[in-house]
């Protein structure tokens, strides 16, 4: 007689594999997330310091900071669509204040809202993680 080998898995076996990998993704998933979040935050970063050097050279030849309807609207887009960037003005004390606020999926962002001034301070609102972490991160 011939002995028949069996090929495949068996139940088992396929559980097993199964929970292995749903404990992988429940690591991974979180992880890929975050990475992009970090790499959305960084075009909020660019997005920001772009707008307050526009708003520098504009204050260089205008003698002030333009107002928010001044700025051209594309300075205040975020490619992506993951923030918006509001701005404030006061002509009378001649300041201007940023803010990146994250939208939709990154509205989770551990960094919450990014801010810059004139002064050329980085700050964060509504975050866990401290202004210089997020903004060296």
């Amino acid at each position: 007689m011939r002995i028949r080998q069996q090929s495949g898995l068996s139940l088992m076996e396929t559980l097993l594999v199964l929970a292995l990998l749903a404990v992988v993704m429940s690591w991974a998933v979180p992880q890929y997330q975050n990475h992009l979040r970090r790499g959305q935050r960084q075009l909020a970063k660019l997005s920001l310091m772009q707008t307050a050097q526009w708003l520098e050279r504009a204050a260089a030849t205008q003698g002030a900071y333009p107002s928010p309807p001044q700025v051209p609207p594309a300075l205040l887009q975020v490619s992506g669509g993951t923030y918006q960037i509001q701005l404030q003005t006061d002509a009378a004390a001649n300041t201007f204040a940023l803010q990146a606020v994250p939208q939709a999926s990154q509205a989770p962002d551990a960094c919450g809202v990014l801010t810059l001034n004139h002064l050329g301070e980085q700050g964060v609102q509504h975050a866990s993680l401290s202004a210089k972490e997020c903004w060296s991160r």
